[in-house]
Order: C-alpha cells, then sequence, then structure tokens
C-alpha cells in the first residue's frame, strides 16, 4: 500500500472537525481573546485596536494565525455550514487521496486564502481580523466538483437531484454568505444519496439502474439481488415489490400481480428452480409461472419474513423477524420459537451447507435447526457470546465468515477460534451481506458501501489473525514461521495457525525486531532497533548491546559463517561475534562507508555484504566493492546466489543487477522491470525469480533474464501482483534480513506493511487465468439506446453510434485491455486500451461486425506480442446512413 493513500484512524476529517468545534466553545467563552490570539489580523496592525463594544485590544500579526484563524467562527451557522462541509466532503476526499495528502491540501487551502485575505486587506488599506474555515472549505468544494462533477446528491429541501458540480457552487455562495455577514437566515438540509436502485459493477464502472432511468422500478430502495440459474436477475425492493432482468430488461412482481406483500427482504431460488419471496406480509413462491403465498393464516408462525433458506430434504426453512422460525415442507409449516429454545423471536440469519442448518438471532443465540432435532445451540468457541448475527458465508478455502450487526465481520471455525477481521477505513460494525465471487474475492455489504477481500494466490497472516501488521523480517524453522515486527515482538506461526510472542515481558531487550537468525544448532539470534541482539536458547536470553562491544544497538542483519563465526550489521558498522567475544570490522580498509543491510555467503565461502553504497565481497583476507564507477549506483538491498555461481542483486530504487564473473548487467525498466525497487530476491523450483518491492512483488523467469542480461533478447516478461491479486499490501518491507523466506514446503513468505504475504508459487503455476467474458451492455445511434441483441438498421438520419461493452472482472480489472473494429468498413484494429465505449460517426451504408476482443496484459507493461484475445463479442450492424 501507498502511505500516501492510508487513512489515519480516525479520519483527519474528523480530527479537524473535532478541533474547530472545541476552539468555536473556547471562543465562545473568551471571544475577545481568542479574536486577539488566533485571528488573523494583517500585517502592520496597530498595537491597539478600539473596540465599541470591548474597548481597547491588544493586536498584532502572528505568522501561526494563517492557520489558527480557520479554527474560529462568526457564529453557529458559519461554523455549521463550514463543519457540515468537510464532513459530506472532507471525508471521501480522504478516502480517496488518503490522510498525509488531504492534510497538506486543507492546510494550503486554508493559509492561502490567508494570505490572499492579507493581500487584499493591504491594497484596501482595512484593520480587521479574518476568521473561519472557508479557505480550507472552498478549497474541498473545488476538489470534489472535479473530483465527482456528475455525482447527484438530493437536496431534501426542496427534494430534488443536482450535480455536484453545481451544488458546490451553490453551497460555496451560502457558505461565503454566512462566514460574511456572520448571519443564519435558514439552513438546507440535504442528503448526500449515491446508493439508490440497483447497481452493476463490471470492476471499472458503475451503472446505476433506477425509477429515473426505467418504469418498472417503483422503488429505488433495493433490499436484496439474486442470480437464477438460468443467468437472469431478481431484485427485492422495499415497497416496490420484486424485480425480475430477463433480457436485458426489468419487469416488476408486485402485490397487484399475486405477491404477498410489496415490501420483499429476500429471494431465494430453491432446488427445483422455483422463485421465493420473504415480505413483509408472508412468503409467495413462483413456480412454472403460478405465483402462490403463505401467511400466518396458513400457520406460518409470522408475516414478516426476513430469510429464507433450503434444508438437504427439500424443506424450506423461514426466518421472521417477530416470531421465530418456520419449516415448510410444501404442505404444512412447523414452527419454533422461544419456548422450543431459541433466545429471540427475531431471527436475522439462516445460512445452510455441509454442517447443516444455521439460524442466529439479533440477540446473538446460535443454533443448529432440522426437521428431526429440532433446536440445538452451537458451541461458539471464540465467536462473542453477544454477537449479533446478519449474514454468513463459507468460502472455497472452507473458511466460515459471519457479517454482524454492530460488531463487524468474523471468521470463524464452528465452535473453534474466531477472529475480528477488519475492512479498513472506518471498519464498518453492519455488515448485512457476504459473497464470494468466481475469482474467490470476498465482498461485504455494509453501513459504509461495499468492501471487496481479494482472495486468489495470497494469503495474509497479520494483526487480524493474531500476528502483527508492520513485519521486519521472516524465517522458517522445523515448519513453524517466525517474523520480527514493530512494537509486538518476535512471533512464531505453527503449521495449525496457533500463533505465540516473546516480548519484553520475556526477557526481549525491544520489541521491535529487525534481524533475524536461527542458526545450525537452532539457537534464535534476534536483532532489534534499539536494544541490541538476542540471544534466545532452552528458554533463556542473552543480552549483546553496545557496551558489550557492538558498533550500534540498532541492528540490520545477523549471518552466520559455515565456520560458526556470526556476523553482525549495526548501524555503526560491521561486527563478528566469535566464541563470545564481539569484534568491530567498522574501520577495515576496502569497506565501504555506509550501512550494511544484507549478508550472503558463496559457495566459495566469501561473505557478500549489500551496503548503502554498493556491494562488497570479503574473502577472508580483504574487501572488494563493486559500487558506482562498477555500474551499482545507490543502496544495494540484498544479493542471491545461483545455482551457476552468478550472483543476483536487489537495489532499493535502480533495479536488479546480475552479476556473472566480472559481468554487471543492469535490468531496469527498459527491460521490462515493472518496479525500480528490489528489497528481496528468492527463486522458485520453476526457473522463476520473486522480487518484492515497495509497490508489488515480481514474478519473473530467470531464463528471459538471461537471455537480456546476454543480449539475446532486448526485454523480458514479468507478473507483478499488488492489491488488486488478493495481496492486502503491496507496500513490502527491507533493508532488514531475512526479507524473505522459503519455507520448507515450497511456499515464499514476504514481510510487509500489513503483515506476512504469503503465496505457493506451485499453485501459481497450476492455476488458469479466469476467463473474460465480453458483453456489449448498450448501443446508442444518435444518443437513443437501441437494443444490442438484435440487428441494428441504422436510418439514414444516423449521425453517431456509440456502443459500450465490458468485460467484468473483480481482481485487476486494469489489466483488461479491450481493441475493436467494424468488419465491412475497418481494415485494422483499433486499440481502446482500457476505453469501454466505441464511437463511429459518418458510417457508409452496407453490412457490418462489430468485433470486440479482449485480453488481460500477462505484466505491467505490455508487449505487441502478448497480445492474445481471450474473449469476444460481436453486433450486427446494417447501416444505411447515407441513403437519403
Amino acid at each position: 500500500m501507498n502511505p500516501d493513500r492510508s487513512v489515519s484512524q480516525p479520519p483527519a476529517a474528523f480530527i479537524i472537525l473535532g478541533a474547530t468545534v472545541l476552539a468555536f466553545l473556547l471562543q465562545s467563552m473568551n471571544p475577545m481573546e481568542s479574536i486577539r490570539l488566533l485571528a488573523l489580523w494583517p500585517v502592520g496592525t496597530p498595537d491597539q485596536i478600539r473596540f465599541s463594544d470591548a474597548g481597547t485590544l491588544d493586536t498584532g500579526f502572528g505568522l501561526w494565525q494563517l492557520v489558527t484563524y480557520g479554527l474560529l467562527h462568526g457564529g453557529i451557522g458559519h461554523l455549521f455550514f463550514n463543519m457540515f462541509a468537510l464532513y459530506m466532503f472532507g471525508l471521501p476526499i480522504e478516502q480517496a487521496w488518503g490522510t498525509r495528502r488531504f492534510v497538506i491540501y486543507y492546510v494550503v487551502c486554508v493559509v492561502g486564502a490567508g494570505v490572499v485575505q492579507l493581500i487584499t486587506a493591504a491594497f484596501a488599506g482595512a484593520v480587521y481580523p479574518t476568521i473561519g474555515a472557508s479557505g480550507g472549505v472552498f478549497g474541498l468544494l473545488l476538489a470534489f466538483g472535479m473530483m465527482y462533477p456528475n455525482q447527484r446528491i438530493l437536496l431534501l429541501i426542496p427534494p430534488v437531484p443536482i450535480r455536484a458540480k453545481y451544488f458546490v457552487i451553490g453551497y460555496g455562495l451560502l457558505t461565503l454568505f454566512f462566514g460574511v455577514t456572520g448571519t443564519m437566515t435558514g439552513i438546507a438540509h440535504f442528503a448526500h444519496c449515491t446508493q439508490n436502485g440497483l447497481v452493476r459493477f463490471d470492476g471499472v464502472r458503475f451503472d446505476v439502474f433506477d425509477r429515473q432511468r426505467d418504469p418498472a422500478f417503483l422503488s429505488n430502495d433495493v433490499r436484496v439481488v439474486t442470480e437464477a440459474p438460468d443467468g437472469s436477475i431478481w431484485a427485492g425492493t422495499y415497497g416496490g415489490g420484486a424485480l425480475h432482468r430477463v433480457d436485458g430488461r426489468f419487469v416488476a412482481l408486485t402485490h397487484a400481480d399475486g405477491l404477498a406483500d410489496d415490501i420483499v427482504y429476500d429471494i431465494f431460488i430453491a432446488s427445483d428452480d422455483a422463485v421465493w419471496f420473504a415480505t413483509a406480509a408472508g412468503v409467495s413462491r413462483l413456480a412454472n409461472g403460478h405465483l402462490q403465498s403463505w401467511s400466518t393464516e396458513d400457520g406460518l408462525t409470522a408475516n414478516r419474513v426476513y430469510r429464507i433458506a433450503e434444508d438437504d430434504d427439500g424443506a424450506i426453512w423461514l426466518a421472521t423477524l417477530t416470531g421465530g422460525l418456520s419449516r415448510f415442507n410444501g404442505q404444512s409449516f412447523t414452527n419454533y420459537t422461544q419456548s422450543d429454545g431459541l433466545d429471540s423471536d427475531q431471527i436475522h440469519l439462516l445460512f445452510s451447507d455441509h454442517s447443516g442448518m444455521i439460524a442466529g438471532s439479533y440477540q446473538g443465540g446460535l443454533f443448529h435447526v432440522s426437521g428431526s432435532d429440532g433446536i440445538e445451540a452451537v458451541a461458539r468457541g471464540g465467536l462473542p457470546a453477544d454477537l449479533s448475527m446478519q449474514s454468513a458465508l463459507r468460502d472455497r478455502d472452507g473458511k466460515l465468515w459471519i457479517g454482524s450487526y454492530g460488531r463487524g465481520l468474523w471468521r470463524w471455525s464452528i465452535g473453534g477460534p474466531a477472529e475480528a477481521f477488519e475492512l479498513g477505513a472506518g471498519n464498518p460494525t453492519h455488515i448485512f451481506d457476504l459473497l464470494e465471487d468466481r475469482e474467490g474475492n470476498l465482498w461485504a455489504a455494509s453501513m459504509n458501501g461495499l468492501h471487496r477481500l481479494g482472495g486468489g494466490l495470497f494469503t495474509a497472516w497479520g494483526a487480524p489473525e493474531g500476528l502483527a501488521d508492520t513485519t521486519f523480517v521472516v524465517a522458517e524453522h522445523n515448519g513453524d514461521i517466525w517474523t520480527g515486527s514493530e512494537g509486538r515482538g518476535l512471533l512464531r506461526l505453527t503449521p495449525e495457525g496457533q500463533v505465540t510472542r516473546i516480548t519484553t515481558a520475556d526477557g526481549l531487550s525491544s520489541n521491535s525486531v529487525s534481524a533475524l537468525l536461527i542458526d545450525s544448532t537452532d539457537r534464535i539470534w534476534a536483532g532489534t532497533f534499539g536494544g541490541g541482539v538476542n540471544l534466545i536458547e532452552n528458554g533463556h536470553i542473552q543480552h549483546f548491546r553496545a557496551s558489550d562491544g557492538l558498533t550500534s544497538d540498532h541492528i540490520f542483519a545477523i549471518f552466520e559463517h559455515h565456520n560458526g563465526d556470526i556476523w553482525i550489521a549495526a548501524e555503526g558498522g560491521l561486527n563478528r561475534l566469535v566464541e563470545g567475544r564481539i569484534e568491530s570490522l567498522a574501520d577495515r580498509p576496502g569497506l565501504p562507508r555506509g550501512l550494511v543491510r544484507h549478508i550472503m555467503q558463496d559457495d566459495a565461502g566469501h561473505l557478500w555484504f549489500s551496503t548503502s553504497n554498493g556491494l562488497c565481497r570479503w574473502d577472508g583476507q580483504r574487501f572488494t566493492t563493486w559500487g558506482e564507477a562498477e555500474g551499482l549506483a545507490g543502496p544495494v538491498s540484498t544479493s542471491w546466489q545461483d545455482e551457476r555461481g552468478s550472483i543476483w542483486i536487489g537495489m532499493r530504487n535502480d533495479g536488479l543487477a546480475r552479476l556473472a564473473g566480472e559481468d554487471l548487467f543492469r535490468f531496469g525498466s527498459d527491460h521490462g522491470l515493472p518496479q525500480e525497487s528490489v528489497l528481496a530476491i528468492l527463486a522458485d523450483d520453476n526457473g522463476n525469480l520473486w522480487l518484492s518491492g515497495s509497490a508489488g512483488l515480481v514474478k519473473v523467469d530467470r531464463q528471459q533474464l538471461d537471455a537480456v542480461a546476454d543480449g539475446r533478447a532486448g526485454r523480458f516478461e514479468a507478473r507483478v501482483y499488488n492489491e488488486a491479486d488478493g495481496l492486502r499490501s503491496a507496500q513490502f518491507l527491507g533493508g532488514f534480513q531475512p526479507a524473505a523466506a522459503r519455507a520448507r514446503d515450497g511456499r515464499l513468505w514476504f514481510p510487509t506493511n500489513q503483515g506476512l504475504a504469503v503465496i505457493d508459487p506451485a499453485q501459481s503455476e497450476q492455476q488458469s487465468p479466469i476467463g473474460l467474458e465480453v458483453v456489449i451492455e448498450q448501443v446508442r445511434v444518435n444518443s437513443s439506446p437501441t437494443d444490442p441483441d438484435q440487428l441494428m438498421t441504422l436510418p439514414p438520419t444516423a449521425r453517431s453510434l456509440e456502443i459500450d461493452y465490458s468485460a467484468p472482472r473483480m481482481s485487476a480489472p486494469e489489466r483488461v485491455r479491450f481493441r475493436y473494429r467494424l468488419r465491412g468498413l475497418d481494415a485494422q484494429w483499433q486499440d481502446a486500451g482500457d476505453r469501454r465505449t466505441a464511437y463511429f460517426t459518418g458510417l457508409p451504408p452496407g453490412p457490418m461486425e462489430f468485433d470486440l476482443p479482449a485480453c488481460t496484459w500477462p505484466s505491467a507493461r505490455p508487449t505487441a506480442a502478448s497480445r492474445k484475445p481471450r474473449a469476444q463479442a460481436h453486433a450486427r450492424i446494417a447501416s444505411g446512413a447515407d441513403q437519403s
């Protein structure tokens, strides 16, 4: 993750808002003192100013006032409008930009407006104080209007939608008015509504279907969406019945058609393809074109049916909001309430899988239910007793996810461990629905919007799983994974998923572990940042510090030579531990100045030191250095030797290099390297190198690298993995040793700022890419929509033809590329890149066919040779545009 895009907790917008309200309260208690010290006074203001109602006031300009004036306001109206704008527009801008960029922008706007005010006052010769955050607010309004110009905002008074670009202008004028006059004649109340209706998402673009666009929508409040086996879509609304989308159009099904009620909470497709509707007045079933409904008059326990599920016997279970559970066998209902063992009659969850049917209540109760055994409480294990259940999903890996009402998202083994799983900024607590897509991504619907947890090749181990987020180093020993963290000490992860910690409470010298070594006798060496080195043996911890002879207590690398010597790279230079005695090599001639961050031993027993000024080799007698003069500019992060004796060199800012004998070759972006940062190098059994960096993980075939270095090729193909591929963070960490580890089972482990990232290279080779399905979504002739599924005959008056298309993909959608042509008109393909609309004007008469292939690029820098279509769509067009 880019640190500039991270959002603080709580968001900075809330912190600024709270600080401003607090300053206003203090201003209310002592207004004159606040104005004197914190308001913005013009340069050259007299030492004393006479106020008619406050006597003489000591004044003067101060640089701090360029910031503090934004904390004061001229009245409750002025404060309300500025702070409401900060909340409404500042929060989404911060979430889009990240806290650092947002704060810098806001402060620059406040200070910039203050400078303009000082210039204005100087020309006018006026002496008056300036207060209010309007400068910062105007900056936010401008940014929001430019970022989301066409986003609709729904006013409550009057109840009309307005585009953001027009709204921010009006809002800015109102804010300016209240800031200048200090009066408040009224307040415009509005809601920021962008989720009304049904939304279709292809990984890049949202398309909204609502009452304004389709008359079949009788309500924009959509509560449930279900896909039928035939690919059609069912949607349930609050007050508008159900909607069925078939062949590109919606058809409404309402109470007038026999639906039990127009408030629809859930839609379920049974194994016999019957469609069941949970409504506020009973349950309805659509089967073979016939609609039938049941209510309490037919034996249903309560009419407000909230969830529907089917058990292994084909019986339908109905969860209600006021009457417990009902089981319907097709003929009669069997009801279960508190008298049968439920802790509440308000049931929010029904979930069925291989473990059986599970019901969850609003009170937090969790029960196995069956037609034969009735109600049995489920052993909760680590799941909180009062967790209010809302949704559940078992993913393709067998993990059970629980969405709660008020306590967020949980991952749980039934009757066993449970851990809360944070969903990023704001960490929403109300999780209404869960879905796993065909690419393995988990989607969670919350009050804060839609959240995606990437699935696929990578497994994450961080704070939610009991480890730590910021991890510096990782190593494997006897099947266990050891990792050093920032602030949480040394952690061990067993193959069973159990986590244990060693911290200062156990005798560790510091909880920031920055170097790690498990030596040939199974002793653990943990270097720390500020606490020296810890030797852990048989439960006892021995410390080595600067007071014992180390050049510094800040440790970057620890390495064991084959002769048993322990080499320690610290801030002050190199150290060697021989038979318990520390020897400093910091002043040895030939060793380059700067930090040593990685130590590697080659097949000849020579040691290679990665330093901030190049790469250095120690042959036991002298140092040999490859630096700027030899072609290694800048800091070296790591080195690795292959089976042929070539040394591969990773550099912090200058890419990858290969040293074969005396020949040094540097790989850069011109050769196909997707990022310039190489922090760690690992090799797999398939001939690939894995290179972690500050913006992702790169996989590249070593044979292709050799071909480029030997002059047999000009470029190589590399695959870069980031958050879109399931990584929790693409910001890998390096500069400490070991910055990566290959376990005995072949899996590769890398530390990141969001925990450890794990990938099985064998799985990455075997996993076939998700196939693309190209669809033509809409065709417009002269800006008017036409049916894309039929032969389009363009009229003679046709001036323009626009075709919207897509290839839905939830993982790495930015890698999807398109090209198109009109066969019968174009001989050449038109490269559209990631654009999803084709434009044509002035078409000649005659038949044509629109060809649309799509593919996913295998690397961040595609080449022409890699353009292999994986999916294609067609549209037939007969043009008479020039026949008049």
